[in-house]
């Protein structure tokens, strides 16, 4: 599964659709990446996170939060067997992970970015994210169940 897949299919499937905004305006371009850990392959093997440079540390420990949600489910799904074939891949963040700039979306709210990586930006190249001021909320509260409780009255008796 790839990284954005597998994100969204926890935002849209698993009760945290209100996340959907903020992947509507991203693609798999704007994740960031990873590649195998070492020369040995090892089975399963293991990755190292590839830091996209324009993310912020709360949009990276969001998108890592789907990520472990995800893992989760695929390790025990709800009323089902877990699906055959390869597990997701176990991502490492690790002291000598490449970071690279990566594509970053346009339209996102200013706590997406990374204040750093905007300082090193051209005025105009700022304008052109079309940042949307406010901080964008991050939070994975427990979903509600689908649907709300429903109470049946009983069926009026004969009357006498």
């Amino acid at each position: 599964c790839q990284l954005y897949q597998c994100r969204l299919f926890v935002v849209v499937h698993m009760g945290y659709g209100r996340h959907s905004v903020i992947f509507s305006l991203m693609a798999a371009s704007n994740m960031s990446g990873d590649e195998t850990d070492g020369p040995e392959v090892t089975h399963p093997p293991a990755y190292r996170i590839i830091i996209a440079d324009w993310q912020s540390i709360d949009l990276r420990n969001f998108l890592w939060a789907l990520d472990a949600k995800y893992i989760s489910h695929w390790q025990k799904p709800e009323n089902k067997r877990r699906t055959g074939g390869n597990p997701p891949r176990v991502r490492h963040l690790r002291d000598e992970c490449r970071t690279i700039g990566g594509v970053a979306p346009v339209g996102l709210w200013r706590n997406c970015y990374n204040e750093a990586w905007l300082a090193t930006l051209d005025d105009y190249e700022i304008e052109n994210l079309e940042i949307k001021e406010g901080n964008y909320d991050f939070s994975l509260d427990v979903p509600r169940a689908m649907g709300g409780t429903t109470t049946v009255n009983a069926p009026a008796g004969p009357r006498r």
